[in-house]
């Protein structure tokens, strides 16, 4: 079995296992973990699970993670599929979302990415097979999704890393 399955497997046993909660599930303090989505959302269930690490491939405690993003329709709202997010001591991190619908262009989740001694990221998670990926584009972060399927429901499945550049270009 090669690393990218054994990754992806991963993901699908992480995917499987997470459990269908509520937003009263959310903590105060930003955690490695968040749910967005809450039953009788439209859209496909996404399950997303990353990691930040430093330039030299160290995992980055701590970092922070601003995400938004349009709900399954397409429609951004002011409360809704937003979140801060914290990396775990392995520098992972995980969400429990919808496929965002289409607005402007192609799907996308807008990822901010900080910590301390590092420089700053601005970017979007893309999705590979979204049509309106211009071809050819040259695109940071597009992510691969696999679907699975768990008592009758399809989830949707895929990964991600941010790597951060040191502060001053060290």
């Amino acid at each position: 079995m090669s690393s990218f399955q054994r990754y992806t497997a991963a993901l699908v046993l992480a995917a499987l296992a997470w459990p269908l909660a509520a937003a009263t599930d959310r903590q105060a303090s930003p955690s490695s973990k968040v749910v967005l989505w809450q039953p009788g959302d439209p859209g496909d269930r996404m399950f997303l699970r990353g990691r930040v690490l430093g330039a030299s491939g160290r995992p980055l405690a701590g970092a922070v993670l601003q995400l938004r993003q349009a709900d399954g329709t397409g429609s951004y709202h002011e409360y809704r599929y937003k979140a801060v997010l914290e990396t775990a001591e392995d520098g992972s991190f995980s969400i429990s979302t919808v496929l965002p619908g289409q607005y402007w262009g192609e799907k996308h989740i807008h990822v901010g990415v900080s910590h301390k001694g590092y420089e700053p990221m601005v970017t979007r998670i893309l999705f590979k097979g979204d049509p309106n990926l211009e071809s050819g584009g040259d695109y940071e972060h597009v992510i691969l999704l696999e679907e699975v399927h768990k008592d009758g429901e399809k989830v949707l499945v895929g990964g991600v890393e941010f790597v951060l550049t040191p502060a001053g270009g060290n």
